[in-house]
């Protein structure tokens, strides 16, 4: 009786944190491109060399600052949400792609220096593990192959939309609003997955 109940419980958190883990992934992948365009940025660069002079364990507290003032920002949006303010979801969107926007990019500056504590590069190995886990795990549930079989028309009409874009010439013709919303719908579509 207790597993059954505990199993009612455990396997809806089991999803929602393996889909908000899949939903972390996503937003990096999209924010990746950016990052490396503005990482060469002169400002960038000469916070990237400061830091890269600090001892692991800076870093690590520097890490950790910025995953307590995220994680505040996406609790408050939440609460805006549920109070009805319009100001909660567009908080949380960006909350989530600035931080996912800096992740990445601390990421590539940090992460080196951090994986030389022993004790982070164990910790560090193992939450890779268990998070995909949890997406694999998400990726077997019916609920996800279902949702899958429904998006892939829609990848199939955007794939669609990429020939038609790259047989029409439309990326090199001017710098007007529409020519750079397709340049970006490209620029998507084209990303590595």
């Amino acid at each position: 009786m207790k597993r059954w109940i505990r199993s009612l419980f455990v396997t809806p958190l089991i999803f929602l944190v393996a889909l908000y883990t899949l939903l972390e992934d996503f937003l990096e992948s999209i924010v990746k491109p950016v990052v490396e365009h503005i990482s060469s940025w002169q400002i960038l660069q000469t916070v990237e060399g400061f830091l890269q002079k600090r001892n692991p364990y800076t870093l690590f507290a520097i890490y950790t600052c910025k995953l307590i003032l995220f994680s505040s920002i996406k609790l408050l949006s939440l609460y805006w949400i549920s109070q009805g303010r319009g100001f909660g979801a567009p908080l949380l969107v960006s909350g989530e792609l600035c931080g996912a926007a800096l992740t990445v990019w601390y990421a590539k500056v940090a992460l080196p220096a951090l994986l030389t504590l022993r004790w982070f590069a164990k910790a560090y190995g193992k939450f890779i593990t268990v998070k995909n886990r949890l997406i694999s795990k998400l990726q077997q549930m019916p609920a996800y192959r279902y949702a899958r079989s429904k998006v892939q028309p829609v990848r199939q009409i955007m794939r669609e939309l990429k020939v038609f874009i790259v047989r029409k010439r439309i990326l090199g013709k001017g710098n007007s609003w529409g020519s750079s919303r397709v340049k970006a719908v490209y620029r998507l579509l084209n990303r590595k997955r």
